[in-house]
């Protein structure tokens, strides 16, 4: 049984069926299969004009697109093809002529948009929706159910607008409505400025939120080698995995074998590094047929997570297939068992048994199977992609940290780059830590903004179209 810790996400019912409702694809090359190019291909002739994708564009004195100049651009002022080569263009943006690539603007027959009505400098008015395709949706104007969210991006209304919207129309379509009516959608580039996206992104990574992974350790003399080399392989898909999530990390240690008296003993490391390397000088001594997994467990003093304030909280158990099937308490006069491990959990936890060697042997499989309190429970046979499957497990569980919703002050702090520039502030919808926002190309990694490619309808109380710049 896998069970996924997250803490759940509020459902903010959408108000209005046919509020702003745009879809978005993740780049500008993605407006369909292969629309986007086909447009430049038919319109990349002198007469026509270009969109810029980013600014600044790199500028060059001629089609080879050499040395090239940074050339300030307006998102959603067009500039004036003169003439083209196979991979560049000549442009004018009404002060100087220049050749661009062909990669970094977009070329139309003429310049039409996505105007403001009268209704967009409302505050309180339908926030602008946004969806990953025109499937999606298709899919969501024809629910017979509309409150259900299935947006993942919107617009970020802080205070009354003080800007006009204009979005260059890149083509346009009709969508049904719960098969009663027909409404007119649209593809729309929209920007996202660079500070904005700096902004969410450190946003997302200050969380705040604290996990603690529990590692118990089979060092017997059969099963050392096999657990110190699962150990390195995971360390090192975990450092990577949990370097950029922003939360606070604890982890704890605990070795089990027949070398030790009590079956066990407590590792003062606090590192996955320490860890290892006091992994590494063990002495593993005699080993049992039958290892003392249970004395490890009871050892770790596992149950107190709830109460020391974690947000989640991973076990992770690395140990061959052969252990003791019972063991005596003295202290407290009770007898565990791995059909009964005597402990109970808090239903932020979860226990991951992996088995690191090869030998037969179903013991951690039955233990996997046993009830740990309100704590969920996974097995993990041995195999080729263990150490994946690891980290995998440990990344399922450690996702409340990708489920907090921003707080209004961080999403003040993230737009304000956008009120200031008089902009939209566009983010993923119902803003978290776990959602991030289109990612630049690589040309335009160093830009001050950068756009994608939106589908949206067009109510006309918010939005109406327009040829005029």
């Amino acid at each position: 049984m896998t069970v996924k810790v997250s803490a759940m996400l509020s459902n903010r019912l959408i108000a209005r069926a046919l509020a702003v409702v745009i879809v978005t694809t993740a780049t500008l090359g993605q407006l369909t299969t292969a629309t986007a190019q086909e447009i430049a291909a038919r319109n990349a002739a002198p007469g026509t004009v270009a969109f810029p994708k980013f600014s600044p564009l790199p500028g060059h004195r001629s089609p080879a697109l050499d040395d090239p100049t940074p050339q300030q651009a307006e998102f959603g002022v067009p500039l004036r093809v003169l003439a083209f080569s196979e991979r560049a263009l000549q442009m004018n943006d009404g002060t100087k002529t220049f050749w661009v690539d062909r990669a970094d603007v977009l070329t139309l027959p003429s310049a039409r948009y996505l105007d403001s009505a009268p209704g967009y400098k409302l505050k309180e008015r339908p926030r602008i929706r946004f969806w990953r395709s025109v499937s999606s949706l298709t899919e969501f104007l024809s629910r017979a159910d509309l409150n259900r969210a299935g947006a993942e991006f919107e617009e970020i209304i802080i205070e009354k607008p003080r800007h006009d919207l204009k979005l260059p129309i890149l083509a346009e379509d009709f969508a049904d409505v719960l098969g009663e009516r027909t409404v007119e959608v649209a593809a729309v580039m929209v920007p996202i400025l660079k500070p904005v996206a700096e902004k969410f992104d450190k946003a997302r990574k200050v969380s705040g939120t604290t996990h603690r992974i529990t590692f118990v350790l089979d060092v017997s003399g059969d099963a050392k080698e096999f657990t110190q080399d699962s150990f390195h392989h995971l360390q090192r898909l975990l450092e990577r995995r949990l370097a950029d999530s922003g939360a606070s990390y604890h982890f704890r240690a605990v070795f089990f074998g027949s070398q030790y008296r009590r079956g066990y003993v407590t590792s003062n490391a606090e590192t996955l590094s320490e860890i290892a390397r006091e992994m590494h000088r063990i002495e593993t001594g005699r080993s049992d047929f039958l290892e003392p997994l249970l004395a490890g467990l009871h050892g770790a003093e596992l149950d107190d997570a709830g109460a020391s304030g974690f947000d989640s909280a991973a076990v992770v158990i690395l140990s061959g297939g052969n252990l003791k099937a019972e063991m005596l308490d003295t202290s407290r006069g009770t007898v565990s068992s791995l059909a009964a491990p005597g402990l109970e959990l808090p239903n932020n936890t979860v226990v991951i048994a992996a088995k690191v060697t090869s030998e037969p042997g179903d013991d951690l499989r039955h233990l996997a199977a046993a009830t740990f309190g309100d704590a969920g429970t996974v097995y993990i046979d041995y195999g080729p992609t263990l150490s994946n499957d690891l980290v995998a497990e440990i990344s399922a569980v450690l996702r409340p940290d990708d489920e907090r919703l921003l707080t209004l002050p961080e999403l003040t702090n993230v737009c304000a780059p956008a009120v200031d520039a008089r902009r939209p502030c566009i983010l993923p919808f119902e803003p978290s830590t776990g959602t991030p926002l289109p990612q630049p190309t690589r040309r335009a990694l160093h830009s001050d903004w950068y756009s994608t490619v939106l589908w949206v309808v067009r109510d006309g109380d918010v939005l109406r179209k327009s040829d005029t710049n």
